[in-house]
């Protein structure tokens, strides 16, 4: 079990945030002044508590639970970690920590230093800077550099510019906008490395960095970047957490859970997307808790889990159904019924329960028109691989062609993969004409890309 040798102020700062509680409420636990706990958290190391005090704060570890012990031993764990440290020592390739009282140059620093590494990811890196974010305060913003003055007007085009990205990524792929979103990203660091700005403006322009990496996380994984995509999700975070936004924090979150579970660890993806939805359960608006339960019920799904898909996606209509769109942070704009309905018949698929599948499926895709062209081939080849399960092989071939033709237009690497996977689903029908006809049109756009894949005929 967890033991303290000798309790200074920064081992009762991690007790504190362990158990989740405010100084007040902290105060009150081990019945001390307000003042003197604030004078822990300031003063770390150079504070060693008197004798009756080590021993209130071991009872009150030793009567915590196994989940509040884990969360202290990765708080103090995480604070020696030079991983963690704002050195930027060359060796390591990690974001930078949430466990620190302010924003600075230095901690904007170590964040563009991230976003712009080519290193490989630490292992666990996810899972680790998932649960600092739950247990963690966001830190105070300090003016940066005596750079230029940044005003809250300038903070507000930046977030419409990045809004007016978000929207472009609607009708191009990834390999298009990748370029865009990376300058738009890079160009906003350096003005946050660079200005100095008041707390208000500061925490605008960290959202909107969060924002640019969401984004960039996206159409990076569109692309098939998935480890440049995930450094982008992960240096969100930590903008986002110091923009003390934490619904856009778990939308980074979840959107890597979402990436992991189409190509990485299944149990992890689902452990991502349940974190990041349980991070923002109590601040996020209906709309983006029911994006979240969204992404956790695609990663139950990846995983097998039925009963869990099942249970999550009827918390998804619930949740959606008190939706109030004038309260939605804006990069939620695009969910509505249509896409919750998308989702569903995708999980449906997933758990080979195609007839149900297809129901949602079907009319949902009516609805959307070419000029969406990735989406709409997704969600296409979703629905052919629903009627290849179900026996409907000439229904299936002939949707799988529509989606062919719609990803031939995008540069998306998602719906070309997922173009491969519904002509494995077609192997089987081999023989019957429209499956012949889409199996021709499919070598001919993919093979030339892809040979020795072993999916041609």
């Amino acid at each position: 079990m967890t033991a303290v040798r000798v309790w200074t102020g920064r081992e009762a700062s991690a007790l504190r945030a362990a158990l989740r509680l405010s100084i007040r409420d902290f105060a009150e636990l081990l019945g001390v002044g307000v003042r003197t706990v604030t004078k822990w958290q300031a003063r770390g190391e150079d504070v060693c508590l008197r004798p009756t005090m080590q021993a209130l704060l071991d009872t009150a570890l030793t009567r915590s639970g196994d989940e509040v012990r884990a969360r202290f031993e990765l708080i103090l764990g995480a604070e020696h970690d030079p991983a963690s440290s704002t050195d930027h020592s060359p060796a390591l390739a990690v974001p930078p920590s949430l466990l620190a009282d302010q924003w600075d140059h230095r901690k904007a620093d170590a964040l563009a230093e991230f976003l712009t590494d080519e290193r490989e990811l630490t292992p666990g890196t996810a899972l680790t800077l998932s649960q600092e974010w739950r247990v963690v305060d966001p830190p105070q913003l300090v003016e940066t550099r005596a750079g230029r003055r940044i005003g809250t007007r300038l903070a507000e085009v930046v977030v419409e510019r990045t809004d007016a990205l978000r929207r472009m990524d609607d009708f191009l792929g990834g390999g298009d906008m990748h370029d865009l979103v990376r300058r738009e990203l890079r160009v906003t660091l350096a003005m946050v490395r660079g200005a100095s700005y008041t707390e208000k403006t500061g925490r605008l322009l960290l959202g909107a960095v969060g924002e640019l990496c969401q984004l960039a996380g996206w159409v990076a994984s569109d692309a098939g970047l998935y480890d440049l995509a995930a450094r982008y999700y992960l240096g969100g975070v930590s903008a986002a957490h110091a923009a003390d936004d934490k619904p856009l924090a778990a939308n980074l979150l979840s959107s890597l859970a979402y990436q992991v579970a189409n190509v990485g660890d299944r149990p992890d993806a689902v452990l991502l997307a349940c974190t990041a939805y349980h991070g923002a359960e109590k601040t996020a608006t209906p709309t983006a808790r029911a994006l979240l339960l969204e992404r956790l019920a695609w990663a139950n799904a990846r995983f097998g889990d039925t009963q869990a898909t099942i249970r999550t996606l009827a918390q998804v209509d619930e949740t959606f159904a008190d939706s109030q769109p004038d309260n939605d942070p804006v990069w939620v704009y695009w969910l509505n019924q249509d896409e919750i309905d998308v989702m569903a018949g995708r999980c449906l698929t997933e758990l080979k329960q195609p007839k149900k599948a297809i129901a949602l499926l079907d009319q949902a895709v009516r609805r959307y028109d070419d000029s969406h062209a990735r989406e709409k081939a997704l969600y296409l080849s979703w629905l052919a691989e629903a009627h290849a399960d179900n026996g409907n092989a000439e229904e299936a071939a002939a949707t799988a062609l529509r989606a062919l033709h719609l990803s031939a237009s995008t540069t998306s690497a998602r719906s070309t993969d997922r173009i491969k996977v519904v002509r494995r689903a077609l192997q089987s029908y081999r023989g019957n004409s429209a499956v012949d006809e889409f199996e021709d049109q499919a070598a001919a756009v993919l093979d030339l890309s892809d040979r020795g894949s072993g999916l041609g005929s």
